[in-house]
């Protein structure tokens, strides 16, 4: 019962619960930016809305996790990190399995919301292929992954949420608002590549900070962040749950350009997830809990299963 337990533990942390809470914040990000006269601490969302939406995307998003676990099983090995799958915890044809039972619900779930999300997420699933898969393989190519990075986790994921909060919108209206969340994903991607360099260089990959170096990545993500603040201020309804965060962001990732090292790309690329995530938070207070929760867990299961603590504010 204990190893049964154990497996069912290390399946479900294999989709890498801590980072979906990026995920779940810009989705939310993208539902708040579309109610209009959203007042803090009340929003409440229709359980047909925005919660079944964040779930079959969190799905999506688990599929694109596991099959990434498993493109880069050794490099994660040589950063040490991410053991369930380099240290055998769960085996290939087991990630795989639960890799495709993950897509298949999200795209099931897909077909009972309206027809824009569901094409939302058919576009991130193949962006997630893409992303990860040859023949395109976009996470070892520096623009193919910032790219990949700014329409799937950015663009993409803010859409999903907008159009689950106004049902009637037309497909243009959502673009320019989603930029900013695409900006400020690329900037943080760009800048989590110069903690993964060493891996990376070991296996092949040309990533930004294997290509570029440290120095001029930390420049590219530094843009990347101030476009996002630029761009924050094209959101129409609620815009400060965005400006803020990417305000605060800016001096920080301008501080790491300064200071391109290792040891300092793991708190600029967390600061703006948290700095927007209490920002979300102040709309949907449930949603704090929701992240609490996950956290705890994460730390719990963790500590338990690998003698390591994360989530960690330290860098790792």
């Amino acid at each position: 019962m204990e190893n049964l337990l154990r497996k069912i533990a290390d399946m479900i942390f294999l989709t890498r619960l801590p980072l979906l809470i990026p995920v779940w914040t810009v989705l939310m990000l993208g539902w708040i930016s579309a109610r209009k006269g959203a007042p803090l601490l009340t929003l409440h969302a229709e359980p047909s809305q925005l919660w079944l939406t964040l779930f079959g995307f969190s799905l999506i998003v688990s599929f694109i996790y596991i099959v990434n676990q498993i493109c880069d099983v050794e490099s994660d090995r040589i950063n040490n990190k991410l053991f369930i799958l380099h240290e055998g915890h769960v085996g290939l044809s087991e990630a795989w399995m639960l890799a495709v039972i993950c897509a298949t619900a999200g795209m099931w779930i897909s077909l009972s919301l309206q027809p824009r999300i569901a094409i939302v997420f058919s576009i991130s699933l193949l962006l997630g292929i893409a992303y990860n898969l040859p023949p395109l393989s976009l996470k070892n190519r520096p623009i193919g992954g910032t790219v990949a990075n700014f329409a799937g986790h950015g663009m993409l994921t803010f859409l999903a949420g907008y159009y689950a909060a106004d049902p009637s919108a037309s497909w243009q209206s959502g673009i320019v608002p989603s930029l900013s969340a695409g900006f400020a994903n690329a900037a943080v991607y760009i800048v989590s590549t110069v903690a993964d360099a060493e891996g990376d260089r070991q296996t092949g990959k040309h990533t930004w900070a294997v290509v570029f170096g440290a120095a001029s990545t930390a420049w590219a993500a530094l843009i990347c962040c101030v476009a996002a603040f630029v761009a924050a201020f094209l959101i129409p309804q609620n815009a400060w749950v965005m400006i803020i965060p990417a305000a605060l962001s800016v001096p920080v990732f301008g501080w790491f350009a300064l200071n391109s090292e290792r040891r300092f790309s793991f708190g600029t690329f967390r600061i703006p997830v948290v700095a927007l995530t209490l920002a979300v938070a102040a709309f949907v207070p449930i949603y704090a809990a929701m992240v609490l929760v996950t956290l705890v867990a994460s730390r719990i299961y963790y500590k338990l299963r690998f003698n390591y603590d994360y989530p960690s504010v330290k860098a790792q």
